[in-house]
């Protein structure tokens, strides 16, 4: 027996309804991943305050050869969040469910390491930058895994750590690597001089190339045995990196 085709169509809309339905709902929807963000009771939600949730992304070149460059994005964290209640202090803080996609490249989340915050440099892999950071470097570099369990203490000092109060921000870095090569010589010899604030533009990509997304989530636990969880989504600005080689932009939370 054969159904009319109406009734075949009528569910598939349906379905498609709530899915959409669930994106958009807000905090207990579910992400462009597929799955369900974390929640809160009203209680935390007032008790932590996300006071800036950005991101920063570079263009940058690691060199292959004498004449070649290799291209790399570098996208940094500035996420601040506030604890509003004095009573509430961190017994662990957590990065964690972190997934990611990039038309542009391998993307990768880079983990903070024991390297000191006030020395005068790091390289982009939480590393001494005394030397140059090397093409092997990044190509070989491997992530320590989609979560990252910082160290709390009570006044940090390494890029893997976080206060055990007041305000917590958390370093870490994604990596989209190995966009294409540039020829340097080849450029030099076109245009007399070369530019490395236009990376993007020699390998021609454009802002539909770079389509980058990815999320996380922090959990935060406390030493009284209540939590505080919020899952952070960003897109790349790409229009804005084809125009300028470092930007800001903004993350969205569910």
């Amino acid at each position: 027996m054969k159904f009319p085709k109406i009734y075949i169509v009528i569910p598939i809309i349906i379905l498609i309804g709530i899915v959409v339905f669930l994106v958009f709902r807000g905090d207990s929807a579910i992400s462009f991943f597929g799955k369900k963000a974390p929640s809160n009771t009203e209680e935390m939600e007032k008790s932590v305050e996300i006071s800036q949730k950005q991101m920063s992304a570079l263009v940058f070149g690691t060199k292959k050869t004498e004449s070649e460059n290799v291209v790399h994005i570098i996208i940094q964290s500035y996420l601040n969040m506030t604890i509003l209640d004095p009573e509430l202090e961190v017994k662990s803080f957590k990065l964690t469910n972190f997934k990611g996609s990039s038309k542009a490249g391998d993307l990768i989340l880079v983990h903070p390491t024991d390297y000191t915050i006030n020395t005068a440099g790091r390289s982009f892999l939480y590393t001494d930058m005394t030397t140059e950071l090397k093409n092997d470097d990044v190509l070989n570099y491997k992530s320590g895994g989609n979560t990252i369990s910082y160290n709390v203490v009570s006044e940090p000092g390494k890029y893997n750590e976080v206060r055990k109060d007041s305000y917590l921000m958390p370093n870490f870095s994604i990596l989209i690597r190995n966009l294409g090569t540039v020829d340097v010589e080849s450029i030099l010899e076109r245009d007399s001089v070369f530019d490395g604030s236009k990376y993007l533009q020699y390998l021609g990509l454009t802002p539909s190339d770079l389509e980058t997304s990815f999320q996380f989530d922090i959990v935060v636990e406390f030493e009284n045995g209540k939590s505080y969880s919020k899952r952070f989504v960003g897109n790349l600005d790409t229009e804005g990196l084809t125009k300028e080689y470092s930007i800001t932009f903004d993350l969205q939370t569910l």
